[in-house]
């Protein structure tokens, strides 16, 4: 399986938009709600898009993870200067593939070589 990670734009927003809320049905359908209708609105996507905050991972052309990847988080780390941290939140996986390794390229030791090579750093 070949991930594609890449910052994504308004054009990417409705894709985005159904697999965060396929991942917040999935956690509540077991009884693990994470995700708040605020946190999972159109308009905060929308918001973060045109920030350049989303990412997305595709395999063979098809969504297959996606992320909010911010430089700061003064809600629940205030105390920490923006830019000096990424905070990544929404991350979604696709369902369809259960059991592919899909996080891990944005969330191991690679992610410092991530960021930079896609412009984060």
């Amino acid at each position: 399986m070949n991930l594609i990670i890449a910052r994504a734009g308004m054009e990417a927003v409705p894709e985005a938009d159904e697999l965060i809320h396929e991942a917040a049905d999935w956690l509540i359908a077991k009884g693990e709600p994470l995700w708040g209708p605020n946190e999972t609105s159109y308009e905060e996507l929308e918001r973060v898009a045109r920030g350049g905050e989303l990412v997305i991972g595709r395999v063979e052309g098809e969504l297959a993870t996606c992320m909010y990847l911010h430089n700061e988080d003064r809600l629940f780390w205030p105390q920490v200067a923006p830019g000096e941290a990424f905070y990544l939140h929404r991350l979604a996986v696709a369902r369809r593939l259960p059991g592919a390794d899909t996080r891990m390229p944005c969330c191991d030791g690679r992610k410092t070589r991530f960021a930079r090579r896609n412009g984060f750093i």
